[in-house]
Parts: C-alpha cells; structure tokens; sequence
C-alpha cells in the first residue's frame, strides 16, 4: 500500500484554501491601494473621471474678460492688462517639501485671484440692485425690459445692462424678472469653496493643466485645440481640458460657470437663501460648507466628491480665508 508523507498530505488539503484565502487577500490589497492612490491619481489627470457640467464652449476670450473690467472695475472705462494677465508670483508648488508651507502658499494664491473676481462681481451686483431701487421707484417693473432700457437708462447704463444680459444667459423679457435672475447669478463664491475645490482638482496646483495652462478648476472645453487632450480620454470622446492665458482668466470662467450653468442651479438657490437667513454665521467658511451639497454635478463620483470637499474644508480650516461677510 502506498503512503504519502504527513507534509504531502497538508499540502493536498491546505492548498486550495491557501489559493482562496490568497485571493482574498489580494482583492483587500487591491481596494486598500486603490483607496490610497486614487486621489494622487486623479489629481494629474482629472479629467478621465469626471463628468464636468461646463458650458460648450468654455474658454473665456480675453475680450471678454476686459470687457467685463471695462465696464465695472475700471476708473473711466479704461481696461489695464496688468489686471487680466495679473503679476501675482505663481509658486512652483510641486518644489515644497513642508506640507504647511504648501498649503499656505497655494491657499494665498487661490485667494487673490478669487478675491479679485468676487470684487469684479460685487461691482456687477451693485449696479443691479441700483436698477432695481429704480425700477421700483419709477414703477416700471413690469416694463418689457427692452422698453426700459431704451427709454429709461442711460447710454453708459444701457451697455452694462445688455452685457450682463449677453453674459449671464438672461431670457427673461419682464424687467421684474430680468432683474431678480440677474441678482441670482450675480453675486460671489465662498474663497473657502474656490480654495478647496481647486486644491482637489489641481492636485494642489501641480497637474500639468494647471502648471501649463492656468486651469486649476477640471475645466473642460470642447473645440478642437481650446486646450489639453487627457492623455487617458475614452475612445470616442472630444473634449479637452481647458487653457487659459492666466489665472485671472481662469477663474474668471470658473466662477461664471457656477453662475450661469443649468448644472448649478441650486448652488444659486441655496446661495440665495443663505444670505436671507438671519441664523446663517458671518464668515463665509460656514456658506461654503453648506453649498458643497450642491455641487454632486461636477464629478461623476457625486456623494463621494461632495464628502472629499467637506473633508478638506474641515481639514484645512485654520489655512483658509475666513472672510466677513461683507457681500450685500
């Protein structure tokens, strides 16, 4: 009769069970590394993942922008390339080795420009809510808007009311209603919001779209060569990641695509409501806790995106600006 070794025999019945729990090991591994990985991953290269609800077309033509600033920054209607193109010190961020330093640094620089731009906004706004104490006043609110334009504003007041139409996307025909959309799209974005939510797409303001073209924002555009081609796009796909010609101009689109798209009403919604309640804390860190519920459209991965922006803010509280609410 033959016989086989007791360590021949463990092997035959221990062998199976080794593969399977190996297996599982493997996969636990797998996931583990995923978890850990993903988000250096996607920080490089945003834009495979991501579903980004942009306009069609969204680089910002620079006339565009100096128009903007001609209009409602500039004294005596004079634009200054210095403003659009901007000599702010752009840090090369991928070169610090101390992670606070980092993110004070990148924070800082986040925040001029965000700055800037909600400065810019504060203008637009300003001028709306003077047309509105107007309108009320000569009781013209009901007006066609076109009627109140031609026979009721200035010439100066007619060229920033009809961009502002252009610029916002404003289809409303009632004075009325053109006003109250227009006060809903104009109005700022939390800095505590612009800086989290540009960290997270820029990796930190190290991806090459950011570091080659101003694009800290997963902006996305559409025509051929408006920007980058993602070096992992789907088969099939056309659309590029946008570049922009500063940072100013860079925010400058993302922050109107929050204000415009279909895809963030309800930012402008809740926006809205948070500066109507009384209960609502001054500084801006609490607005922008409360608007990353409404951005799920702007990454496929949704709930899990909104949660990763809720964390950075928590995380990263005692680096960002916490501004007094100064918007009116």
């Amino acid at each position: 009769m033959k016989t086989t070794s007791s360590k021949h025999t463990n092997q035959e019945k221990t062998t199976p069970l080794s593969m399977l729990r190996s297996i599982v090991y493997l996969g636990f591994g797998c996931v583990i590394a995923w978890a850990v990985i993903y988000p250096f991953w996607i920080s490089t290269d945003t834009t495979v993942s991501k579903q980004r609800k942009v306009d069609s077309i969204v680089s910002v033509e620079k006339k565009t922008l100096t128009r903007s600033l001609e209009l409602f920054a500039m004294p005596h209607g004079a634009a200054s390339d210095d403003i659009i193109t901007d000599d702010y010190p752009i840090p090369d961020f991928a070169s610090f080795t101390d992670v606070k330093e980092k993110k004070t640094v990148y924070f800082d620089f986040i925040r001029h420009f965000a700055e800037q731009n909600n400065a810019i906004l504060l203008q637009k706004r300003a001028f709306i809510l003077a047309l509105e104490a107007q309108a009320i006043e000569s009781g013209n609110l009901e007006l066609p808007i076109d009627v109140y334009i031609n026979e009721h504003l200035s010439d100066a007041e007619q060229e920033k009311i009809v961009f502002l139409l252009d610029e916002y996307r404003i289809k409303e025909q009632n004075t009325g209603a053109v006003i109250a959309r227009l006060l809903l799209r104009v109005h700022t974005v939390p800095v505590e919001l612009v800086q989290v939510q540009t960290a997270n797409e820029s990796g930190w303001g190290t991806s090459r779209f950011a570091t080659q073209g101003y694009n800290y924002f997963g902006l996305w555009c559409y025509t051929k060569g408006c920007g980058f081609v993602p070096s992992r796009r789907n088969d099939g796909a056309t659309h590029e990641v946008a570049k922009f010609s500063s940072p100013a101009e860079g925010m400058y689109q993302y922050i109107r695509n929050l204000n415009r798209n279909r895809a963030y009403r309800e930012l402008r919604y809740t926006r809205a409501e948070l500066f109507d309640d009384p209960n609502m804390q001054e500084g801006s860190y609490e607005r922008a806790m409360a608007l990353t519920h409404t951005l799920g459209a702007y990454s496929e991965r949704g709930d899990e995106y909104i949660d990763e922006l809720q964390a950075m803010l928590r995380v990263n509280k005692p680096f960002l600006h916490d501004s007094e609410n100064t918007e009116k």
